[in-house]
């Protein structure tokens, strides 16, 4: 833990992130060690999954789906790495409850205290735009195939955060503007990887193959998710600033899989497929974690089994 009279401590209250420093300072005042305080912050993560799980309709199958998914995709980064925004991104799940019941006080009051958190919770300020958007399965299917020649196009090196360069005209301080074309010219060596850009277009299928699902159930928010995807995955995948913004969407996947499994005939036989492929990238952030990457943590699990 840092002092109060640290220059980095001083220098972040006059930044973004005023609600973490105000979170860790409470144990640091405590006297709760480094190790405590990530034990109860990611029980605070947890609890706010679950009360955004009992706000929605959910089965248990959707359940089992979702804790899968989170174990492997987000379990390791979020609660070893990543210590703010995953509050960012649970208060965000908590909040769009509120936003779909038209509550949009609770909404942006819950928003402002996530960016309070991590400022990259600010882009959504603008996810009500894309929640009045009543994205029909014809415009959902014609938005998959420009994605998709945009990640084509990708593939071969073409930059899309280059033909934005003229926003640095009504960015209107000298900050700003250095920030924006760090963001626009810097090296692109943290691309979102090729397999999970596929994966993402086979969850896109499936949410076109049972759109009407989502209607009649009540569930096109899942979609929405979805849509802001697909310019993360395709048209920015090289800029890895911009690629974090994935996290706050990414739960909808176990949604979208299992509306396509449930009475489906080979349920078992997928079950077991998608088991075996989240095993593989729980077991692919273990060994990178054993590997020194991120962070010195070591797991120990992986030696168990050499």
């Amino acid at each position: 833990m840092i002092e109060y009279s640290d220059p980095v401590f001083i220098n972040s209250v006059f930044n973004f992130e005023i609600g973490y420093i105000f979170w860790m300072s409470i144990f640091k005042t405590l006297s709760i060690s480094w190790n405590g305080f990530k034990l109860i912050h990611s029980l605070a993560l947890f609890t706010l999954l679950i009360i955004f799980t009992r706000k929605i309709r959910i089965d248990n199958f959707t359940y089992s789906l979702l804790l899968l998914f989170f174990v492997s995709r987000l379990y390791f980064y979020n609660t070893f790495v990543s210590m703010r925004q995953p509050i960012s991104i649970f208060l965000f799940l908590v909040a769009t409850n509120y936003l779909n019941k038209r509550k949009m006080v609770t909404y942006y009051l819950l928003v402002l205290m996530a960016i309070s958190f991590h400022s990259s919770a600010i882009i959504l300020l603008f996810y009500p735009i894309i929640n009045k958007l009543n994205l029909s399965k014809k415009s959902l299917k014609a938005f998959g195939y420009i994605s998709f020649l945009a990640f084509i196009l990708n593939l071969v090196g073409i930059e899309f955060i280059r033909y934005f360069s003229f926003v640095e005209i009504i960015i209107p301080t000298a900050i700003g503007k250095t920030k924006f074309n760090s963001l626009i010219y810097s090296t692109y060596g943290s691309k979102i990887s090729i397999i999970y850009t596929l994966e993402f277009f086979i969850i896109l299928y499936l949410s076109i193959k049972n759109y009407n699902k989502f209607e009649e159930e009540n569930d096109v928010w899942q979609l929405e998710y979805l849509f802001i995807l697909m310019f993360i995955f395709t048209f920015f995948r090289s800029v890895a600033s911009l690629t974090r913004f994935k996290d706050y969407f990414i739960l909808t996947y176990p949604f979208i899989i299992s509306k396509e499994l449930n009475k489906n005939r080979y349920k078992n036989i997928y079950i077991i497929v998608i088991i075996l492929y989240f095993i593989s990238i729980y077991y692919r952030y273990l060994s990178n974690f054993d590997n020194g990457s991120l962070v010195p943590y070591r797991s120990y699990i992986i030696d168990i089994f050499k």
